[in-house]
C-alpha cells in the first residue's frame, strides 16, 4: 500500500508492505478511519462540498479544496527485492 500526503503544501510518501491484497485492504481501511478522525478531514461531514473524495476497492483520495491538503492511498502489487 502506498500513501501520498500533501500537508500544508508539503508532500510526503509512505509505503506499507503487505503480504496479501486482503491485508493491504485492511491497512487501507485502518488508515482511512484514522484520517477521517483528524484535521482537516474531520470537517468533511460539515463541509463536504469543499472536498473532493473518490474511493475504489483499491484506492482512496480526499482533498480539501480550500486548503493545501490531500491524501491518496492505493494498493499496488509490487515485488519486494532484498
Amino acid at each position: 500500500m502506498t500513501q501520498e500526503s500533501k500537508v500544508d503544501g508539503d508532500i510526503f510518501f509512505n509505503v506499507i508492505p503487505c503480504a496479501t491484497e486482503e491485508a493491504a485492504k485492511a491497512e487501507m481501511e485502518k488508515e482511512i478511519r484514522t484520517l477521517m478522525n483528524k484535521s482537516p478531514y474531520i470537517e468533511y461531514t460539515n463541509r463536504s462540498l469543499d472536498f473532493i473524495r473518490e474511493e475504489t476497492e483499491t484506492s482512496y483520495y480526499i482533498e480539501d479544496t480550500c486548503d493545501a491538503y490531500y491524501e491518496y492511498i492505493r494498493i499496488e502489487k509490487k515485488e519486494i527485492v532484498k
